[in-house]
């Protein structure tokens, strides 16, 4: 069995996890949702999409630095 590749930025509060053989990403509140059952991303939450357009272009911008 294939483990799927994944990829994350984990911060205090938050944890944005991007699966690229699928193009789809999940957002998790790690204060709320330690065990990371809930995805956030599409929460209508006027914080929440913040959050997740705060942590995609954090991760964007990291993964161009290592030119992965």
């Amino acid at each position: 069995m294939a483990v799927p590749a994944s990829e994350a930025l984990v911060r205090k509060h938050y944890m944005y996890m991007f699966w690229p053989d699928w193009d789809f990403e999940q957002l998790f509140d790690m204060d709320t949702d330690p065990g990371e059952l809930e995805d956030i991303s599409n929460s209508t939450d006027p914080k929440v999409k913040e959050v997740l357009k705060d942590m995609k272009s954090r991760f964007a911008e990291l993964k161009s630095k290592t030119k992965m």
